[in-house]
């Protein structure tokens, strides 16, 4: 499937879910079966999706197992493109890679948390 079907399908399918005319089920299994790809497009409407249930499980006993889950779907997608960019990657990489770490930090991904805050430090002490 092409990358634009791939979102159209995302985006339609998490359409259905607001509108409360498909189960959440449906999207999740969708995205399991999304290919281990660094388009950003594909995972920007993933971390949007994502964002959005998490806040709606604000103050809810789900919302860490929800952030786990997220976490190890959009970790994965982190570790190929990585804190730093590579000489020939393609221009929007370095948006998904602010995007992903936005994203995983809300998430409370501790590794990602760390690495930025040391990355932050390390640019006073320059």
């Amino acid at each position: 499937m092409s990358l634009a079907d791939r979102v159209n399908l995302l985006s339609d399918t998490w359409a259905l879910v607001q509108a409360n005319r498909a189960p959440l089920a449906t999207y999740i299994r969708l995205v399991s079966k999304l290919p281990a790809t660094i388009e950003l497009p594909q995972w920007d409407q993933v971390m949007t999706a994502f964002d959005y249930i998490e806040r709606l499980l604000a103050g809810q006993p789900e919302r860490d197992k929800f952030q786990q889950y997220a976490r190890l779907v959009l970790r994965p997608v982190f570790e190929r493109v990585g804190w730093d960019p590579k000489t020939d990657e393609a221009s929007n990489t370095a948006t998904l890679r602010g995007n992903l770490i936005g994203s995983l930090g809300k998430l409370n991904d501790p590794d990602i948390i760390s690495g930025a805050r040391e990355r932050f430090q390390k640019s006073l002490d320059e």
